[in-house]
């Protein structure tokens, strides 16, 4: 176990770092961010003193050496347009994010594994279809049309939902559907099939002769060996989930994480740009170790260490 934590471990670092690494040439290539930061017709010896303040006189490899060297000392850089630590602006935004992914995933998790052990359940009826035929929508619908769908409707022609902002719970509706669509849909799609797989098992059929109520045999003997699929997909789905996130609360302009990465993407505000995007991979990397793990603790029969 300890062997296998240290691999898996060594290979979540060394895919950081070359995700820092990419980010941090991929900014620098992508356009000069003194065009951004000082006003069309600036006096060329005042466009070289702003670029000597900033560290970009040096070359790429000069500028990479400072970047890891401070960063490996806890220092993640000034934001060339607040002049403030970037992980304090980061943090300032960390609040409304966080209840945007837990609301997406808690939706996702209460509605659609009900909805997908119904859809097994009930099989080859017009409920079943339904169901599904809803989560295909899901899957189809790209998240940011669905955003701009659901402003058309509940905020400009019903006028029921606020359009931008995260003040009061009705702030989160749309960007919760928004946000959770997909992941809703893979979980009801997966729990279905999951669940088809478990319920054809001989030792359910043994548990059902037996006189176990069909209420303890799904819920208690079923689902819990159909879990190992469903944890899969939603360990997955966090790369779709915060990728959507970054579009969706621009959409509605959610003052989260994600609207920060677009305004220093827009700004080529280079130290900011690479912090937020080396913490969504550092998310991503974290759960997907972390679902490895928990199949070791839904099924005692997952040997992790093997």
């Amino acid at each position: 176990m300890l062997r296998y934590m240290s691999i898996r471990t060594a290979r979540a670092l060394l895919t950081l770092w070359v995700i820092l690494t990419v980010v941090f040439v991929a900014t620098r290539i992508s356009g000069d961010t003194i065009d951004f930061l000082l006003p069309e017709g600036t006096d060329p010896d005042s466009r070289a003193a702003m670029v000597q303040y900033l560290g970009l006189d040096r070359s790429i490899i000069e500028q990479y050496a400072i970047y890891v060297r401070e960063f490996l000392g806890g220092h993640f850089g000034l934001s060339f347009y607040e002049r403030r630590p970037v992980e304090v602006i980061y943090l300032e935004r960390l609040g409304p994010s966080l209840a945007l992914y837990a609301s997406a995933l808690i939706l996702a998790i209460v509605l659609g594994m009900p909805l997908g052990i119904v859809a097994a359940l009930k099989r080859n009826t017009a409920l079943a279809r339904g169901i599904m035929t809803a989560a295909f929508l899901g899957y189809a619908i790209p998240n940011f049309v669905l955003a701009i769908l659901l402003l058309l409707i509940f905020s400009f022609h019903l006028g029921w939902l606020p359009s931008a902002g995260a003040a009061t719970p009705a702030h989160y509706v749309m960007p919760t559907l928004a946000v959770g669509s997909v992941l809703l849909a893979a979980v009801v799609r997966f729990t279905r099939s999951s669940m088809l797989d478990v319920l054809s098992q001989d030792y359910l059929r043994t548990a059902r002769a037996k006189g176990v109520s069909e209420r303890v045999l799904v819920l208690r003997h079923a689902l819990r060996n159909a879990l190992i699929p469903i944890l899969t997909v939603i360990g997955l789905q966090v790369t779709n989930v915060l990728g959507a996130a970054v579009i969706i609360e621009t959409v509605f302009a959610w003052p989260g994480l994600g609207e920060q990465i677009v305004l220093a993407t827009i700004r080529r505000d280079y130290p900011t740009l690479q912090f937020g995007v080396l913490g969504f991979a550092a998310v991503v990397v974290t759960v997907n170790l972390a679902v490895d793990l928990l199949y070791s603790v839904v099924d005692p029969r997952v040997r992790v260490g093997g």
